[in-house]
């Protein structure tokens, strides 16, 4: 821990704010529950926003980057609801056993052309039942 202390010293954190956003929360599946397939990601919005991007075992993209089209529609699609069903949900490469089954899902905000509008998002872990 010694090592670390004089490189963090000249890193300044000060002028950093973190603030809960609660633009976007998802109301289902809870947070690390187990479920069964199709799962229901349901959310709730505080934002007219008419268009959401739901990614999956993925990261979404940077706040102005468009969605990436070549990403397969099970890791990535849009919508206009507050909710998607996700089935067929397939391990992350290179999941160990016991990661197979557990999958994120993380909601951002987009355009009407798939750019990503503000730093809003709601994310959930959740472990699918075999």
């Amino acid at each position: 821990m010694g090592m670390v202390l004089p490189l963090l010293a000249g890193c300044r954190l000060d002028g950093l704010v973190f603030v809960q956003d609660d633009a976007i929360v998802i109301t289902s599946p809870a947070n690390l529950a187990t479920v069964r397939e199709p799962v229901q990601l349901s959310w709730t919005a505080t934002t007219s926003a008419a268009t959401f991007a739901v990614f999956v075992d993925t990261v979404p993209m940077d706040v102005g980057e468009k969605i990436d089209r070549n990403l397969p529609q099970d890791q990535a699609l849009e919508t206009s609801t507050t909710s998607v069903r996700l089935s067929n949900l397939r391990p992350g490469q290179g999941a160990t056993d016991q990661e197979r089954n557990h999958h994120e899902a993380t909601v951002v905000i987009v355009d009407s052309e798939g750019r990503r509008q503000g730093e809003q998002f709601a994310s959930v872990e959740f472990t699918v039942r075999p």
